[in-house]
């Protein structure tokens, strides 16, 4: 099957599950795009300028406090599911033992989150700042043009369930290449306020946007928003 006539098949399933209060515009759409995709949550961190997605399986590794992993387990299995289901990236788990994962999803109380994070990054400046509001962080390291290689959750376990619940979906979305969270994007996951625990419909869109087999890691911003809008329009009539 040609990539075009799959993605016919599948770009219709966002927009399907979307309220009517819940859908934005094509302009507004492509908005969020912009401001999820090419802006940096991390202050004093320059924006990016091109597209950034990883190109196959995601393995990924539960580490840190093992009894803490365990519990959250099935909440992962349930949130790379949904995301595997808009972005057609897989998750695969590996064993704690066993090499090879491109993620790492590390469970910590508040006091070893700063060392957690250490083990992949070097600036110690973007270390404090992810770390200072002790509740999740990510981070992310992609190769040119715009592939993304490694990736690294740390999550406080020592808050609520659901809280964490929700973290986990964040991280897990926004690990995927869309690093930013913003506001003005709402209801979304990339909200902090609003706290979801489920891919919303704006959150569905922006996932099966990126990952639009069309839009290529490495595209240059101006080019990418372009690309984006056309994708958006045919989510818009159903095509």
């Amino acid at each position: 099957m040609k990539p075009k006539t799959l993605l016919a098949l599948l770009l219709p399933l966002a927009f399907m599950s979307g309220t009517a209060q819940a859908r934005p515009s094509v302009d507004k759409l492509v908005e969020y795009f912009s401001i999820i995709a090419f802006g940096s949550e991390i202050d004093g961190v320059a924006a990016h300028q091109s597209v950034r997605k990883w190109q196959g399986p995601i393995r990924y590794k539960l580490a840190g406090l093992t009894k803490d992993a365990k519990t959250f387990r099935p909440i992962i299995q349930r949130h790379t599911k949904a995301l595997t289901r808009y972005s057609r990236i897989e998750f695969k788990e590996v064993p704690g033992k066993a090499p090879g994962e491109e993620l790492i999803i590390w469970f910590s109380k508040p006091d070893g989150m700063l060392k957690a994070a250490r083990l992949l990054e070097k600036n110690e400046r973007v270390i404090r700042r992810l770390a200072q509001e002790r509740t999740c962080f990510f981070l992310t390291y992609h190769l040119p043009p715009g592939r993304l290689v490694k990736s690294m959750i740390v999550i406080n376990v020592e808050r609520e369930f659901a809280l964490t619940e929700h973290c986990l979906l964040e991280e897990l979305s926004q690990s995927l290449g869309l690093p930013n969270d913003s506001p003005l994007v709402t209801p979304s996951i990339f909200n902090t306020r609003d706290r979801l625990t489920k891919l919303s419909f704006i959150d569905k869109v922006l996932i099966r946007t990126l990952y639009d087999p069309r839009l290529k890691a490495g595209t240059p911003k101006k080019l990418a928003l372009r690309q984006v809008r056309a994708i958006i329009k045919e989510l818009a009539r159903g095509k």
